[in-house]
């Protein structure tokens, strides 16, 4: 009789497990279905326009100066890794000013910024 209480036991386990994963599953095809991407900074256009507005509220980008700009999306911390490099003018040599900014894909959080 225990062992027959014990495998329902596991057997109720194993439906209630699958349930909640076929919610879960269930739920994040429906959200695609009504928005498309779930991703809140979903491609590199994106996330250049918002690292540029985050840089110039906290750092100041000077709208004067030309800057190369290089973006990469990192798999592992799930980010878009944006960095911007100032343009010096012709015959200078420029030390720092660098800036990035690390954005996730996801929820378009700032994990990350610094001036160099």
């Amino acid at each position: 009789m225990k062992v027959l209480y014990i495998l329902l036991a596991i057997l109720l386990a194993i439906i209630i497990g699958l349930s909640v994963h076929i919610s879960i599953t269930n739920h994040k095809s429906q959200n695609q279905k009504l928005w498309g991407s779930t991703d809140v900074i979903p491609d590199e256009e994106t996330a250049e326009k918002v690292a540029y507005i985050l840089l110039d509220k906290l750092f100041g980008l000077s709208e004067e100066r030309g800057y190369d700009i290089h973006i990469s999306f990192n798999e592992e911390t799930y980010a878009w890794e944006v960095w911007y490099a100032p343009i010096p003018p012709e015959g200078f040599i420029l030390l720092g000013g660098n800036q990035e900014i690390h954005i996730r894909k996801d929820n378009g959080a700032v994990i990350y910024a610094i001036i160099g």
